[in-house]
């Protein structure tokens, strides 16, 4: 309608002049999306028939199964081991067919053996639920078979009508958008506006019933399932299944989302966050149940509970009320997500707000009422945060995830609270929504042409590493166990070594038994060479990641004594001459009574009367290891006594009983009460 048109205001869905885009090429563009959408739905390639898939994918694992046959001997392996590609690829191909099989009757399947497994109360009650569910869906499908094409068309009359699932938070309007977005005759001759009866109930599911759709209205706790998780988590998973099984090819065309204006401004950042990972979970749960993209339409419910809204749109007629006001994004979505071109789309619409807001405000006399209307378009851009936010956290794509292609964004107004026979209550912008945008656009859902490029990708390179994972199998083994015949030689070797340095600590005057020295250097080969035993300390992280298995590997069985012996030799060749070394700082340091308070300090944590403090410890012996090791010709040598440190506090040790009587001479010296201190317990375990 034009702008000039005394006291009418200009169509809401009418573009500025700055934005007006063009028609023609509009809607062509609009044509070609349609007509692409509608091929990936037509010429969707058909599932391989399961006797054909068997024995096709039968006869490659035994061509690479014989060609893994032939090449095993020349890897060394023969006798039963050549059989192996043979078996591991039929078992393979058996397991791939079986889930393939398994796949077209998951809904079944979860039904008996969730029946047979448990007497869980809450299963029984999702099950319960859930069964009735599935008798009102049986139920549609044989109203709309019989009512609508008869019983001839098969199956075909299940994918005449495009099905739509609502979903949205309780109270957020569902119900009352579909009572009141003036659907056209119902199917069977149910009322025009209302659920076909005795169908479907609020507690789980309402079917509305169109000449263009099939609307299925779900109970708004199946969306937050934020009372009875394990319920409503199984029958919203169980209708999903229901819907995939009775139509597997095109289970929905698409979801209306139902989100509430007034929740939204009441919700706080961390609610708002919470709800937008909520609907991305239950979109991801439908992807992962329909195994389709589907459009998804964010319906923003209740505009009219925000202030100034009546007040603006109030002189609207019928069919000016009927417009379409929202955002629809395009329709091959850039990789960032909805989010790129939302701000500029909302802006377009608080725009079109405030253009038409000088009109509006000479029209109205009352002072109270314009400024309402004055604070309308500031109110309505106060929710683009609060939009962006959302969409950015539902429908952003992360990595590689794929998430629901989000179509647009829409405001509506089903109804009015406070209204009565002399001001009834009006539809604002609901009733050409879903008949000029949404239905019109129900072949657009099917496999998404960049995920079936992905699909078929990974089709190919599991085809192929089938066919080479007997050849991978027998080098794999080849080569495992010439791994593991170098490690046991170099163990063997480096035991040799480290029992010749062991030796040299247990010819007398040393003992390996009894330490009564705290000559450092004199350990330091032994330690060395015990911590750098193959597959042992220094290697913990590379045996678990190396190429040592295949049922053939010696890592874990060398390693971990390796382990194990030099952790005993730090516990008693090395913490042994740390307790002397500190006896005889605390025998001879009394000339210097800081030192021999640090002194006492590390005694007593070695002793078990203090917390060990690795690094109190640590900053101790550096200091006494620079004093008898000075200099650069002993920087090796201290470097590798602090490894050996940490290693002793990583593999943990008992406490060393003091010497109760050199500690009260200590005290003494440095005029402290020899108060019994209790006992605290080091890290790690006993020695």
């Amino acid at each position: 309608m034009s702008a000039s048109t005394p006291n009418r205001p200009r169509s809401m869905s009418e573009p500025s002049p700055r934005t007006r885009p063009d028609s023609h090429s509009h809607n062509r563009a609009h044509n070609r999306a349609h007509n692409r959408a509608r091929n990936r739905s037509r010429h969707a390639d058909p599932a391989m028939a399961p006797r054909l898939r068997w024995w096709t994918t039968l006869a490659v694992a035994l061509s690479v199964g014989l060609l893994g046959w032939a090449v095993m001997p020349l890897l060394g392996f023969g006798g039963l081991a050549r059989l192996l590609p043979a078996l591991f690829l039929l078992g393979l191909w058996y397991a791939l067919n079986r889930h393939e099989d398994g796949r077209q009757s998951a809904a079944n399947a979860r039904f008996v053996e969730a029946l047979a497994a448990s007497r869980d109360p809450e299963l029984k009650a999702s099950l319960d639920e859930l069964g009735t569910v599935r008798e009102r869906l049986d139920a549609v499908i044989d109203r709309l078979k019989t009512q609508r094409f008869g019983a001839r068309w098969g199956g075909q009359y299940l994918y005449q009508l495009p099905w739509y699932l609502v979903i949205g938070a309780p109270g957020s309007g569902k119900t009352t958008a579909l009572a009141n977005a003036r659907l056209g005759a119902a199917l069977g001759g149910g009322l025009d506006g209302m659920p076909v009866q005795n169908l479907g109930g609020t507690r789980n599911c309402d079917w509305w019933f169109t000449d263009e759709a099939v609307l299925i209205d779900t109970a708004g706790r199946y969306t937050t399932q934020d009372s009875r998780r394990a319920i409503d988590g199984r029958v919203w998973s169980g209708l999903l299944d229901l819907l995939k099984e009775h139509r597997p090819r095109q289970p929905v065309n698409g979801v209306l989302l139902t989100i509430s204006l007034t929740d939204l401004a009441g919700w706080s950042d961390a609610e708002r966050h919470n709800h937008a990972i909520t609907i991305r979970q239950r979109l991801g749960e439908l992807r992962a149940h329909l195994g389709i993209r589907v459009p998804v339409y964010l319906l923003c419910t209740k505009a009219d509970l925000v202030d100034g809204f009546t007040t603006y749109f109030d002189p609207l007629d019928r069919a000016e009320r009927a417009q379409i006001w929202g955002i629809t994004f395009p329709v091959e979505d850039v990789p960032p997500g909805p989010l790129a071109s939302f701000h500029a789309q909302y802006a377009a619409l608080l725009r079109r707000l405030e253009e038409r807001l000088p009109e509006r405000l000479h029209q109205e006399p009352d002072i109270q009422r314009r400024g309402d209307a004055f604070a309308f378009p500031l109110r309505m851009a106060a929710f683009e945060a609060a939009l962006a936010d959302l969409v950015d956290t539902a429908f952003t794509a992360e990595a590689e995830e794929a998430v629901p292609l989000l179509r647009g964004i829409y405001l509506t107004s089903a109804t009015q609270p406070g209204a009565s026979a002399e001001s009834p209550a009006q539809t604002f912008f609901l009733e050409r929504l879903l008949p000029e945008v949404v239905f019109p656009e129900a072949n657009m859902v099917g496999v998404d042409r960049a995920l079936e490029r992905a699909r078929r990708r990974r089709h190919v390179w599991a085809l192929g590493g089938t066919a080479a994972a007997g050849l991978l199998l027998g080098l794999a083994g080849l080569s495992s166990h010439r791994a593991n015949e170098a490690l046991l030689a170099r163990a063997e070797a480096a035991v040799a070594v480290a029992e010749e340095r062991l030796r040299v600590l247990d010819t007398p005057p040393r003992s390996l038994t009894r330490v009564e020295d705290s000559d450092f250097l004199a350990v330091l080969p032994a330690l060395d060479a015990l911590r750098a035993l193959p597959a042992g300390w220094t290697e913990r992280a590379e045996r678990r990641a190396s190429l040592l298995g295949f049922g053939l590997s010696q890592g874990e069985r060398v390693g971990l004594p390796a382990e194990d012996v030099y952790r005993r030799a730090l516990r008693s060749v090395f913490l042994s001459r740390i307790v002397l070394r500190l006896e005889e700082q605390l025998r001879t340091g009394w000339a210097r009574p800081d030192l021999l308070r640090q002194s006492l300090r590390a005694y007593a944590m070695i002793g078990g009367r203090e917390p060990l403090d690795p690094a109190v410890l640590a900053e101790w012996l550096a200091a006494d290891w620079q004093r008898t090791l000075p200099g650069p010709a002993h920087e090796a040598e201290r470097r590798a006594l602090g490894d050996h440190l940490a290693a002793l506090v990583e593999a943990g040790f008992a406490p060393v009983p003091p010497d109760e009587a050199l500690v009260s001479r200590v005290l003494d010296v440095l005029g402290q009460p020899a108060a019994p201190m209790p006992r605290v317990p080091n890290n790690g375990g006993a020695g």
